[in-house]
């Protein structure tokens, strides 16, 4: 049932992009897969924490993001509730902050919603804590992007009451960070999305040479001098697991891991140059889409970490949730005809293909332990 309610909305999704009815019902859908869940394969885990952390013992489990765990404390210490009600009040505040940014960054947020329907949703309940970081950090990027002296339904009107204070660079830069940091108490992983402030500040030929710069940089943490020097201020566990080949990868996945990073980059400049070539939209959203190809770009340097690791696949889900807003407003707009520009239509249909038969292939061995059991293990709907 679940599995067919997924495929309906998802093509309800492209067939109405902007209906509110249709927004509503999609996001009540996810919500229920996700507040509802009885079985991934980290829900044993955060049960355990969050039950060991009601009991008092703050620091003496894997978690040791602030954020996360006063929650866990107060939630279960404070209120008494249990795990699943827990688990509700998360998936709530994940799907509102999962509008709001669908909302933010797309004229077509229900195309959006079903595209991470397929991919990350499932595994992102599965990895709340990132889910949470994630959302958090989009906020944020949403304040990097903001232009103050352009109008658009993009961005925050000017007309308000404090809009001195909003069009300042600096109150903008600061909100930026000011996210980038709630997202880091709930996963450490978020602090890599300050590197998102440099797209504001340089052109695209810098950012290649920077992102470049970056990719050493990230790589020489592999080196096994460093991992001794953050030794002394890491669990040697959390090195093994965050810094160290964690032996899964093949060649075929690093084959397809680069070209989907790399692809991702030259699909988002085709559609950048398609709409500085038909003049089809404001500047305000060439501007917007310019500058997440200029994300994406940068993002580029987090490859060195995920070729050796996995996990940090995690890092690209803000690329990936920002790419489906404007994949969705690119697909699905009519003021671009598609005889003007069929081999962009064509390349990023073809890349979607693709992109999505990866994600799958990479995640293969999470199918069993997080896709399935997101539609099969369910309080609400047996």
């Amino acid at each position: 049932m679940l599995y067919a309610a997924a495929a309906i909305l998802i093509v309800l999704g492209f067939v109405f992009p902007k209906n509110k009815i249709v927004n509503i019902v999609i996001l009540l859908y996810m919500w229920v897969l996700f507040a509802f869940n009885t079985w991934n394969a980290d829900y044993m885990n955060y049960y355990w924490i969050y039950e060991r952390i009601g009991t008092g013992d703050l620091w003496g489990t894997t978690v040791s993001e602030e954020g996360f765990v006063y929650l866990c404390y107060f939630f279960r210490h404070n209120l008494g509730l249990t795990y699943a009600e827990f688990l509700v009040f998360v998936a709530t505040v994940c799907t509102i902050l999962l509008k709001i940014v669908a909302d933010l960054f797309s004229k077509r947020p229900n195309t959006v919603l079903a595209l991470s329907i397929l991919y990350p949703y499932w595994i992102m309940v599965c990895q709340y804590r990132s889910y949470i970081a994630t959302l958090f950090s989009m906020i944020g990027i949403y304040f990097l992007f903001f232009d103050p002296k352009k109008e658009s339904r993009y961005f925050f009107k000017r007309n308000n009451k404090i809009q001195r204070i909003m069009q300042s660079d600096t109150f903008r830069s600061a909100m930026f960070f000011v996210f980038i940091f709630i997202g880091v108490l709930f996963h450490r992983t978020a602090v890599f999305f300050a590197i998102f402030y440099i797209a504001k500040k340089f052109d695209t030929k810098r950012l290649v040479i920077i992102t470049s710069v970056l990719f050493v940089m990230l790589f020489a943490l592999h080196l096994p001098f460093m991992a001794n020097f953050l030794s002394h201020f890491m669990s040697r566990s959390k090195i093994n697991t965050w810094l160290l080949s964690d032996g899964t990868r093949t060649i075929v996945g690093l084959f397809f891991l680069v070209v989907v990073r790399i692809g991702t980059v030259i699909v988002e400049y085709f559609m950048l140059d398609s709409y500085r070539k038909s003049g089809s939209v404001s500047k305000e959203y060439l501007h917007f889409v310019e500058m997440v190809f200029k994300t994406t770009l940068i993002s580029l340097s987090f490859l060195s970490l995920e070729l050796y690791v996995k996990d940090y696949e995690r890092l690209a889900r803000v690329t990936l949730l920002l790419s489906y807003c404007i994949f969705a407003d690119f697909l699905m707009q009519k003021k671009v005809k598609a005889e003007k520009i069929p081999v962009t239509y064509f390349v990023f249909i073809a890349f979607y293909l693709v992109h999505t038969a990866y994600y799958f292939y990479v995640r293969g061995g999470y199918l069993d332990i997080a896709f399935y059991p997101l539609f099969e293990h369910n309080s609400l709907i047996a």
